[in-house]
């Protein structure tokens, strides 16, 4: 068995497919479609309160409704590609421990495998950067940017700025730094109103990481709603008995989101900044629109290189070359959100 046998495509898919994978917050409020367009469209500002049916006359031709303050979006997918390469010389060392009986090529391979499922898994890691780059946005403009190696994609969510004027609610006083004076959950109260009054929507969820959820339970005010839950004068504030005092006044379950990811530049970055909180209905946002790639459409089937699909549209291609003989193992996804429930989502800044 040549080890360029067990490291083919169908068998990475195969090993990522049984091997505990990273669960992601935020492909949980997402769909997932696949399409053959690398052009996507959607309508912003479709959801919200329903409107009642318009009167009619018997014999009457029905009246076409319009779309009262809806806006189509359109985007052109986002490429992404990345891969390692087996040079001639990696080849040559590998078939030195080559042989039925010898244990370290099955060592030699799992390293392989590893390093694929890295790359599937870093497919993943942009699909989730992108979701919270567009919620949790700390500046109120929702939109994604990938910058790297001369590569620029830059989309706005909210190109007239009404999402920001109804969505995005900065606190400017009593920030939720500054514990005596700080109302957080007076803060998530007016967020919760103003957003069933704007959109009718319910929202459920108040996404924050552990820094910000620190400054919310420092707050005297917190401290109060707490002791008033409590019949003990003699409390020890943790975040389960603040989540259940929040959850209980304000029908919000607060989610912590501490994930990190190293962007396309090899920075660290957190997928939910410190002072921000995103609150979010049980409804889905939108979806994560995967384009089949290239590799699927055009390789898929020949003799140029193998290809397979993995995570609805991760593919996965390796290409063996003769000369030089070496071995290249790559990852390519066309994808980007779509957020035609963005009305949906509000987004605080509190520090």
């Amino acid at each position: 068995m040549q080890i360029v046998d067990l490291i083919t495509p169908a068998a990475v898919g195969s090993r990522w497919e049984q091997t505990p994978r990273q669960e992601y917050m935020g492909m949980q409020f997402f769909g997932r479609q696949l399409t053959t367009d690398l052009k996507i469209a959607w309508l912003k500002g479709a959801g919200g309160l329903p409107i009642m049916l318009a009167p009619s006359t018997f014999d009457a031709q029905a009246r076409f409704r319009s779309r009262i303050g809806v806006e189509k979006l359109e985007a052109e997918l986002p490429l992404f590609r990345e891969g390692y390469h087996l040079d001639e010389k990696t080849l040559r060392d590998l078939a030195r421990v080559q042989g039925t009986s010898d244990p370290y090529l099955k060592d030699a391979a799992g390293r392989i495998f590893d390093d694929t499922n890295n790359l599937i898994e870093g497919a993943r890691v942009t699909q989730e950067a992108m979701i919270w780059q567009l919620l949790a946005n700390a500046s109120g403009e929702p939109g994604i940017s990938v910058v790297a190696d001369g590569v620029n994609y830059t989309y706005k969510y909210d190109p007239d700025g009404a999402w920001k004027a109804t969505n995005f609610i900065e606190v400017t006083t009593n920030k939720w730094t500054d514990a005596e004076t700080a109302d957080p959950i007076g803060d998530l109260q007016a967020a919760i109103m103003s957003q069933q009054a704007n959109h009718g929507t319910t929202l459920r969820f108040a996404v924050m990481n552990t820094k910000t959820l620190a400054y919310l339970m420092k707050a005297n005010t917190v401290k109060g709603a707490v002791l008033a839950q409590n019949a003990t004068a003699n409390i020890v504030m943790t975040q389960a008995i603040v989540k259940n005092v929040i959850a209980a006044l304000l029908g919000v379950n607060v989610l912590v989101y501490d994930n990190m990811y190293i962007d396309a530049n090899g920075d660290k970055q957190k997928y939910v900044e410190d002072g921000v909180v995103v609150l979010l209905p049980e409804s889905k946002i939108g979806n994560l629109v995967f384009s089949r790639t290239t590799e699927e459409l055009v390789v898929l089937g020949s003799k140029a290189a193998d290809v397979t699909v993995v995570d609805t549209g991760i593919a996965i291609t390796r290409v063996v070359k003769a000369e030089p003989p070496s071995v290249s193992i790559y990852a390519t996804e066309i994808v980007m959100p779509t957020a035609e429930g963005l009305d949906d989502v509000v987004t605080m800044k509190v520090v």
